[in-house]
């Protein structure tokens, strides 16, 4: 008999940005393998956001549909009476041939195993979304800044800083005006932050700024991922508007979160950047011709 074939991604109590590595993993897999997912636990108890009063509070289960996904006393079922594996070891050809085998998936070590597969994310991704959390499309060409500052601390040097600190907002500033100015107008921006007004000011005071509407983080990442340029925190949310986009995308020097595109589209849509230097050309030339286009 063959073995009854199962995927179930392990969620950490972590920010959506940081859940959603371990579920795409387990989506890939078992779209590979003619598996089913048993659907994760997206509740997750968190103070930290209400005591910090952060927009988002991540109460990320009224975000998402289980579609295809096991869910259920049946989930419960398969959980308890299913032999349990990690992706690292697991072995098909050794799998028991008399109970079901489920594949656990957990963890953000890289977005490797996801690199050329945005499309197929992205499909699943909305498709798993409640149609009230899927943003409009865009009908114009735009600059998504996403700014990362809630739990992250305040430090002087954001080149030198700790991973899980606040890029300057000044940085932030001066990357609009580089970009602006590579494309020879002042391009639309949407930010996108937990932030609130006061913290973002210098970039709120910029001409043609405007903070995202929405209230959900699913619905920001999907909204960030239509901007035609990216300027991204070291964040996990920011590398999956990134990797959803494919698009340019500019990281502040040494805080690039890690590789989401494939190296060949990397070398051009890609730039880790510092004020007073200029976009590489392969960079800029390929994001005139996309604005203008």
């Amino acid at each position: 008999m063959k073995t009854s074939r199962f995927g179930y991604p392990i969620l950490m109590k972590a920010g959506l940005g940081n859940m959603l590595v371990p579920w795409a993993k387990c989506h890939l897999w078992c779209k590979d393998n003619n598996a089913r997912m048993i659907a994760p636990f997206w509740t997750k108890f968190r103070i930290g956001p209400y005591l910090r009063r952060e927009k988002d509070k991540r109460n990320y289960q009224r975000l998402f549909k289980s579609n295809r996904d096991i869910g259920g006393l049946q989930r419960l079922y398969l959980l308890a009476t299913t032999t349990k594996c990690a992706f690292e070891l697991f072995d098909d050809t050794s799998s028991p041939r008399n109970r079901g085998i489920t594949v656990l998936f957990s963890g953000m070590d890289s977005f490797d195993r996801l690199i050329g597969r945005h499309e197929e994310i992205r499909q699943a991704l909305t498709a798993m979304t409640k149609p009230e959390f899927v943003p409009a499309k865009m009908d114009k060409p735009f600059i998504g800044v996403h700014v990362r500052l809630g739990d992250y601390a305040s430090v002087e040097n954001g080149a030198s800083a700790p991973w899980t600190s606040r890029l300057p907002i000044d940085w932030y500033v001066a990357a609009v005006h580089e970009v602006r100015k590579t494309a020879g107008f002042d391009l639309d921006v949407i930010l996108f932050s937990d932030g609130n007004d006061e913290e973002l000011r210098a970039l709120l005071e910029l001409p043609a700024v405007r903070r995202s509407e929405y209230k959900e983080s699913i619905t920001d990442i999907l909204a960030l991922s239509q901007a035609t340029v990216i300027i991204g925190s070291c964040s996990s949310f920011s590398m999956w508007g990134a990797y959803l986009a494919q698009t340019f995308t500019v990281w502040h020097l040494g805080r690039c979160p890690g590789k989401i595109m494939e190296q060949q589209r990397s070398e051009c849509y890609e730039t880790e950047w510092l004020p007073g230097n200029s976009f590489p050309d392969s960079f800029r030339s390929g994001l005139v011709k996309v604005i203008s286009a």
